[in-house]
């Protein structure tokens, strides 16, 4: 009979939920034979500024970002606030020459940003940038020569600043791992063995909003919900697609934040990814 046909069904769909393995077990899984390396960040916060107009989000930002790197993924954090030219690149330099080829970098930079338009170039505005001089600024090729030399393989900038998508080139679409275990597995060493220098920003060559969500900037508050609410091995472009969701038609007239996401320019990418593995991922495959 009918009910006895939709009887059968619903006890062969719960075998099969039963069977079939979560993504977090799944996930735990590869954890567990798999080297994702130690997690190492720098998280930059500038509101203080000399010569240029006070921001008001971009510590909080830090802060908030920083506490959800070391408390649920394990990072080991140097958060810097309000820093100058010569203390951001040291902590860079510093930070990219203690990593090891299995080890992931991450690169938060939160304050001003400007574009060249001659070159093409954008730059980061440390705290102490004069408006009409350069020499105090941070060119994208300058953070592309850091990254370049950094013995990491798995390196991502999230910049949280005007311009900072002139940063970034396009890659080719990755559907990501699919298909059996077996496959999965492949996938992910693939990626691991190769290096990656991946760039997320707030918006593209154009301004972006500081503030207007909560205390944090619109991009910081997405960016956060989105690690916090992770439960699994999350990719770089897994967290552009899920913050820029999150973000369609945020924002005001003439600044609206439309993240980009793509190779660091010059920095030697070679198609390998960046991964988000919580805490308690680990423990769980230990």
């Amino acid at each position: 009979t009918a009910i006895a046909v939709g009887a059968a069904l619903l006890i062969l769909t719960a075998w099969l939920v039963l069977r079939s393995p979560s993504p977090g077990v799944e996930d735990a899984a590869l954890v567990a034979s798999l080297n994702f390396g130690k997690y190492q960040a720098v998280v930059i916060g500038n509101n203080a500024y000399e010569h240029l107009e006070q921001l008001q989000t971009a510590v909080p930002d830090a802060k908030a970002l920083a506490s959800v790197l070391e408390g649920q993924y394990g990072f080991e954090v140097e958060r810097l606030e309000n820093v100058t030219r010569h203390d951001l690149v040291r902590a860079l330099e510093l930070k990219a020459r203690a990593t090891r080829p299995e080890d992931h970098l991450l690169v938060y930079y939160a304050g001003h940003g400007r574009l060249e338009e001659p070159n093409d170039r954008a730059y980061w505005q440390p705290v102490d940038a004069d408006p009409a001089n350069t020499s105090n600024w941070i060119s994208s090729l300058e953070v592309s020569d850091v990254l370049l030399d950094a013995k990491a393989r798995h390196v991502l900038v999230v910049a949280d600043s005007c311009y900072s998508g002139a940063m970034a080139t396009a890659l080719p679409e990755d559907a990501g791992p699919t298909g059996s275990a077996a496959d999965r597995r492949s996938w992910f060493e693939s990626r691991l063995g190769k290096h990656g220098r991946l760039v997320l920003t707030s918006g593209g060559v154009d301004p972006v909003p500081d503030g207007g969500s909560a205390g944090h900037s619109i991009f910081a508050r997405r960016l956060l919900d989105v690690l916090r609410e992770n439960r699994g091995i999350l990719r770089g472009r897994q967290l552009y697609d899920l913050v820029t969701q999150g973000l369609e038609g945020q924002g005001r007239p003439g600044l609206v934040a439309k993240p980009s996401f793509g190779a660091l320019k010059t920095a030697g990418d070679e198609g390998g990814e960046f991964f988000f593995v919580p805490r308690s991922l680990r423990r769980v495959s230990s």
